[in-house]
């Protein structure tokens, strides 16, 4: 199933809670893809949230300008690389995944997808700033809850 996901890709999935990191979340949320293999996706959350639009730039977290999201039919958001899900394929947690747009709303270009990749690799040596989530999560990284929860 990986020829219906590209890295790079803005897509609607249901994306987990921290609540229950292991079920889709109730509603479709905007994923950013950053890796796809035969049998996952792994995705970044993204968030409109003013805390991250607004305050302090933080590690990982990376403003999507107005024009940009309005390419996606967005508003303004942050893409959030310390909340990754690695996510099986299929229509639990990709919504649209056998629709005739799979769901995908649009493509990061070069510089943004590099940014991000950027930021994750950053964040590798710092993993307590990251949370990750899905029923796809390597078993290491199961435990994995970044310090904080005051940036949503």
């Amino acid at each position: 199933m990986t020829d219906k996901l590209l890295p790079g890709q803005f897509i609607w999935t249901n994306f987990p809670f921290a609540e229950r990191p292991l079920e889709p979340g109730p509603q479709r949320h905007l994923g950013y893809v950053v890796m796809v293999s035969p049998d996952q996706a792994i995705v970044a959350y993204t968030t409109t949230s003013k805390i991250l639009l607004e305050g302090p730039r933080r590690k990982g977290v990376t403003i999507v300008s107005d024009q940009n999201a309005e390419k996606l039919g967005q508003k303004r958001f942050a893409i959030d690389a310390r909340r990754l899900a690695f996510l099986p394929i299929n229509e639990q947690f990709f919504p649209e995944i056998n629709s005739p747009t799979r769901g995908v709303r649009g493509n990061a270009g070069q510089t943004l997808r590099a940014h991000i990749e950027r930021s994750i690799a950053d964040l590798l040596h710092e993993p307590q700033l990251m949370e990750i989530l899905g029923p796809k999560r390597p078993p290491a990284l199961a435990q994995q809850h970044r310090d904080g929860r005051d940036d949503r």
